[in-house]
């Protein structure tokens, strides 16, 4: 069976961060595939919703604009797509191939739901080692079903060879959430002449794209960007808010991988000053690590590889008639109609907890940007 439509559920999709990015690169290549995509959530943006409509995807938060049972996949990141359980539950059919994917150890909304995704869930997804862990935990019966699909880059961020550089001279941070220590240590850099570009809630908020990686010698940051960064051979200074190894080399990256480049593989703050010396000191071992990085080790995090594995299992999935009666079937039962209204009632509280926090987040984000215009201003540190 040949698969055409995609439904995309994740909670939210109205500012640039983790699972906003990996949204909208499986919407990306999804379409450039020849899918007909429909991207659910629960709060939009045009910023982030724009260049998607532009592609010819659908982008809503309307539940009624949702047929759940008429996509062929379902590619879910949160259980946000329970709030489309209200629509009739067909009794024959194709029955869509359930992808869920799982992008944080400790998120609420991360955790499945009581019911669901374990009877139907074709393939379960973690971004990481750490992520698979976490998952069975919270339900061992998953163990067996749950693999890692770490967070890939897609494939305009690769470059090929090129030869090291011989010295830090223009670096890029990219975090929502840059300690207070790393504010500091980059203004140590600045003074000592390392130009610095700034990209996050608090600085720049925006998309990162293959270009940012043109002319920069390195990169702080961790998660998704890190990805692109081993895509692009630009070596990696992982720190943020947990922490993090540094540089990554030989002697960490695994570790480091392991929890998806967070830094919670070494939670250990240090001191800007401490920040600044490894950052100036330990370029050129971080530089001949990201330029010698073997083929399959970078491979590793390439997105079209691992997205083509999972269609042609989902493919095979869909064409099986008997998965698909025997699905329809179980759904039909007075035992499931409970169940499903139960993970939809789950997905509404979820929902509205959600966009309480959500808004009074955007009244804290108006609030800094006033503060950096005054700062400006008056020509004060950021």
């Amino acid at each position: 069976m040949t698969l055409c439509s995609v439904l995309i559920a994740t909670n939210q999709f109205a500012r640039w961060a983790g699972s906003e990015m990996v949204a909208t690169e499986f919407a990306e290549a999804f379409r450039d595939r020849g899918f007909d995509v429909t991207l659910f959530t629960n709060a939009i943006s045009s910023e982030l919703a724009g260049p998607l409509l532009e592609r010819g995807v659908t982008v809503t938060d309307r539940p009624e604009d949702v047929n759940l049972w008429q996509h062929d996949l379902v590619y879910c990141q949160h259980s946000v797509f329970a709030r489309l359980f209200e629509k009739p539950v067909p009794k024959r059919g194709a029955f869509p191939v359930f992808v869920f994917n799982h992008l944080s150890p400790y998120a609420p909304l991360e955790v499945p739901g009581p019911h669901f995704e374990k009877a139907f869930g074709d393939i379960i997804l973690t971004n990481s080692p750490e992520t698979r862990s976490a998952l069975v935990n919270h339900d061992p019966d998953l163990e067996a079903r749950a693999e890692v699909f770490p967070n890939p880059a897609p494939a305009s961020f690769q470059r090929g060879e090129r030869p090291p550089r011989e010295a830090l001279r223009r670096l890029l941070c990219v975090s929502n959430h840059v300690p207070t220590e790393m504010r500091h240590a980059l203004r140590h850099l600045e003074k000592a002449g390392v130009a610095v570009v700034r990209v996050g809630r608090k600085d720049t908020p925006r998309r990162i794209s293959p270009t940012d990686f043109d002319g920069i010698d390195a990169v702080v940051s961790i998660g998704k960007t890190v990805q692109y960064a081993l895509a692009a051979r630009v070596p990696v200074f992982c720190y943020d808010r947990f922490g993090g190894p540094g540089w990554l080399s030989h002697d960490n990256f695994e570790a480091a991988a392991e929890a998806n480049f967070s830094g919670r593989c070494m939670r250990n703050p240090r001191e800007a000053e401490v920040l600044a010396a490894e950052l100036l000191s330990g370029f050129a071992e971080a530089d001949r690590f990201a330029v010698g990085m073997p083929e399959e080790l970078r491979s590793r995090f390439f997105l079209d590889p691992l997205l083509t594995s999972v269609l042609k299992r989902a493919e095979i999935l869909a064409a099986d008639e008997m998965r698909s009666e025997v699905a329809f079937s179980k759904l039909a039962g007075a035992e499931w109609k409970a169940r499903l209204e139960e993970e939809r009632a789950l997905a509404e509280t979820a929902r509205r907890d959600f966009l309480t926090s959500w808004r009074d987040s955007q009244k804290l984000d108006r609030r800094r940007q006033r503060r950096r215009r005054l700062k400006r201003l008056f020509r004060l540190p950021q």
